[in-house]
């Protein structure tokens, strides 16, 4: 795999550990967002009910138009070691 030592790679199938000590970048594992009420059902993850409805076979473009007509806010970004802090992903 071919990466910039200091860029930001988001894992979306599943996660992975960049073990090269060179990367000095933000590998993004998982996030954290607020979903409407209508997606949330106990005892499930919000973040996956939300994406097993808007996700399913559909062009990437009515993806980004639903996520923007359900005012999703990522609330946080994960990383290999928990919670990525703001800071370091507006510095890379």
């Amino acid at each position: 795999m071919l990466f910039q030592t200091n860029g930001i790679i988001v894992n979306v199938n599943e996660r992975i550990k960049i073990n090269k000590k060179s990367f000095s970048g933000i590998n993004i594992n998982g996030y954290n967002i607020n979903v409407p009420k209508d997606y949330k059902i106990e005892g499930f993850d919000d973040n996956e009910i939300y994406e097993s409805k808007v996700f399913c076979k559909t062009q990437f473009q009515n993806v980004i138009n639903r996520i923007k007509e359900d005012n999703i806010e990522i609330l946080s970004l994960e990383g290999t070691n928990g919670i990525i802090d703001e800071k370091e992903y507006r510095a890379v």
